[in-house]
């Protein structure tokens, strides 16, 4: 597992790399369940900052197809999403700031990953999609309100109802990424902004974060949201069980063969 998630701390600078570049980053169950322990060990450490990039030409493809053929029962659809939710709002909520550094592709739950960090910096050959319409699945409110922060709820419609790809550059001029680089120079760029931050005071910074959220999402978390999100819930998971859902499945898979 280790192998599939690297991390290494570069002076105060963690950096988690998603390491399945054969399947452009695809993210697997386990990956989700072991990112929240990486970023921990990351602060333990002494990193300040997070910078979280994919190996090779991806950032991330969203989930590994061949995993979501396996989701036929109960126990392993509710497993699966509750690593994708729990790994996203840890990432939300993390104490620490916390950079995206993208690259290449950026679908499904690899853009919700993304949506989760504080900032996102991309080449300018990325691309981004959440294609979750074309799978026939949905998404839980918390996603699709840190969606709606930085693109608007008329392009976060666009976005969803369409399942289309969007370019760096409309990503850009969206708000969905907060700057574009050359892809030569992005990684010194994202390191360079990273170092900024990392020479801060961190209280203040996880102060700012933690405020920044109650503004933005302070109405998910009362007890009706939270009743809802209960049910959502449920609803995500009885989507991953469906024929209709393992019959798109197939046909992507079928599509890359």
């Amino acid at each position: 597992m280790a192998e599939h998630i690297l991390s290494s701390l570069e002076e105060n600078i963690g950096v988690i790399t998603l390491n399945r570049p054969e399947s452009h980053n695809a993210i697997t169950t386990e990956m989700w369940q072991k990112l929240p322990g990486v970023l921990d060990r990351l602060k333990g450490r002494g990193a300040r900052v997070i910078v979280l990039t994919g190996q090779g030409d991806s950032f991330a493809s969203g989930a590994d197809l061949h995993e979501l053929q396996k989701l036929h029962d109960f126990d392993s659809a509710m497993e699966f999403w509750l690593a994708i939710e729990d790994c996203l709002n840890a990432v939300w909520r993390f104490e620490l700031p916390v950079l995206a550094m993208i690259q290449g592709p950026c679908f499904g739950g690899g853009c919700l990953l993304a949506s989760a960090c504080d900032l996102r910096y991309a080449s300018k050959n990325a691309t981004f999609g959440i294609p979750v319409a074309r799978l026939g699945i949905i998404l839980d409110d918390a996603s699709i309100a840190r969606l709606v922060a930085l693109v608007g709820s008329a392009f976060a419609k666009q976005m969803l109802y369409t399942a289309s790809t969007i370019h760096s550059d409309e990503a850009l001029r969206r708000g969905l990424i907060d700057d574009l680089f050359d892809s030569g120079s992005l990684r010194a760029q994202v390191l360079r902004i990273a170092q900024a931050i990392a020479q801060n005071e961190s209280v203040s910074l996880g102060e700012a974060k933690k405020a920044i959220g109650r503004a933005q999402f302070g109405a998910l978390h009362n007890s009706d949201s939270a009743m809802l999100g209960r049910d959502l819930r449920l609803q995500i998971v009885e989507r991953y069980m469906s024929p209709a859902f393992h019959k798109r499945v197939e046909q992507a898979i079928s599509s890359l063969e």
